[in-house]
This record gives C-alpha cells, structure tokens and sequence, in this order.
C-alpha cells in the first residue's frame, strides 16, 4: 500500500508540472505540446533539474536561478496539490473501496481492473479541478476546454455501466444530478447578469453533479457556497477585497466536491433524499 500512495504521489507532482506549463500557456500564443519550458521573467531555457516538480522550486528558493525573479508560488501549489489529490484517489479506491461505474464489469473482464480504472476515473476529476481553479484564481474565468476529459470520461463510464447492468435507471441520478446543478448556477449567472457567479461556474457545477450524483452533489454545493461565504468575508474585513468585488468561485465548487468525496454524505442531507 505504501508504494502505491508513492507512486500515486510522484504521478501527481508530475501531473502538476505539466498542468502549471498548460495554466501559465493556455490562452497565449505559445502552444503546449511544444516548446520547452522557460523562465516567465527572463525567458531562458530551464535545465531538466530546475523542472522537478516541488524540489527545484524549494531547491531555488522560489526564484530563477539565473535574474533571480521569482517564480509564481502558484506553480508550487498546483505540484503539491496534484500530488496530495493522487494520493487522496489512491488511498480511497485502494483501501477505502471508493469505486467508478462500470467498474464491477470491468472486474468481471479482469481482476483489478475496476480499481485501476476508479483511480483514474477520480484522478482525471482532480486533475481537471485543479486545473480550473489555478486558472480560475489567475484570470477569472473557467476554460471548458479543461472540463471536456473528465466530462467524456464520466459519460462514458456512465453510459457503460447502465449498459453493461441492463439497467436504463442507473441513467437518471448522475444525469439529474448534473442538470440540476448546472441549472441552478446557470440561473443565477443569467438573472444576476454576471455579478453573482460567472457562466463556467454552471459548467463546474454540472461536471460535479455527473461525479457525484444527488446527494454528494447537494452538499458539496453547499460546503462551497458557505466556504466561499466566509473567505469573502474575510477578505473584506481585512481590507482586500470590497462588496463588489468578485472571488473566482470554482475552487470553492471542487473544494466542496473533494469534502463531499471525503466525508460521504451528512446524515441531514440523506434525510432529504432517502428519509421520506
């Protein structure tokens, strides 16, 4: 188990190295499946050791080796984060028996397989939040360009579990789920005009709601909404932020959905759902 939780973490910081080139490129001119990577300050080429994901940052103080600007700390919290949230996906569905639809058939076919696949079923919905919400915090703006992997993966996978189990229900929960989610951050971006949530942060909600089906999704919404409540708050009263400004909101979405993940579903919430 601990080599896996190891390999689990080193897949993650690696993971997060590239997802800092895709967060820092996306949106320019420069391409992401080529050119190598360089200094955002001077522009040099870096060396393969000053690309290790958490340790050449440490290593170098935060700085480039070379003009000594510093590097965006952001960088380092999305190798971090990467690796931590591989680590969170590996322990659940290796120890804690977290699983993917379509995973019980795929044990059917091959022993094991329906772990594997759970893993990265989950892994590519961490990848995919963490992505959104250094884009998001950077720029304001949700790329869907980020949620497209794990929404055809979740679809898919499904898909093929209602197929597989002959059981055209299986169908409705993640689907009403995401619909539901999706609506109701779609209404409030469309009546508020912009000013109380941002159009991506609908498309956030529905990926969520396909993940996590009803119940999860119900919490997690609303785990954000108060985490998102109180950090604004914050921010207010510390004199950073005033009443009009705006607080990228889809890191709070996936900070629900990871607690949701965690912690399962609230018996309150269940009441609403299975109590009647």
């Amino acid at each position: 188990m601990t080599m896996v939780l190891a390999v689990s973490a080193l897949v993650g910081l690696s993971i997060g190295s590239f997802l800092t080139v895709v967060v820092s490129r996306y949106g320019t001119e420069e391409t992401i499946v080529s050119g190598r990577s360089r200094c955002p300050s001077c522009r040099r080429i870096l060396h393969w050791f000053e690309l290790l994901p958490a340790l050449s940052f440490i290593a170098q103080g935060g700085r480039c080796r070379s003009c000594r600007a510093p590097i965006p700390p952001l960088y380092l919290v999305i190798e971090l984060a990467c690796g931590f949230l591989f680590i969170f996906a590996a322990h659940a569905v290796f120890y804690s028996g977290l699983r993917a639809p379509v995973s019980l058939f795929l044990d059917g076919l091959w022993p094991g397989s329906g772990a594997v696949f759970s893993f990265l079923y989950f892994a590519s919905f961490l990848t995919s939040a963490v992505a959104v919400s250094a884009y998001d915090w950077l720029h304001r703006l949700v790329p869907r360009a980020f949620l497209f992997p794990p929404l055809f993966i979740a679809l898919a996978a499904i898909g093929g579990d209602s197929l597989f189990r002959k059981d055209p229900a299986a169908l409705w929960p993640p689907l009403v789920a995401a619909a539901l989610a999706f609506g109701f951050f779609w209404l409030l971006w469309r009546f508020s005009k912009g000013q109380a949530m941002g159009r991506g942060d609908a498309d956030v909600a529905g990926l969520i709601g396909l993940y996590l089906g009803p119940a999860q999704t119900l919490f997690a919404l609303l785990i954000s909404f108060w985490a998102g409540a109180i950090f604004g708050i914050l921010l207010v009263a510390l004199g950073k932020l005033d009443w009009k400004s705006q607080v990228p909101f889809a890191p709070f979405l996936f900070g629900g959905a990871l607690v949701s993940l965690i912690v399962g579903v609230p018996d309150f919430v269940a009441l609403l759902f299975y109590g009647f």
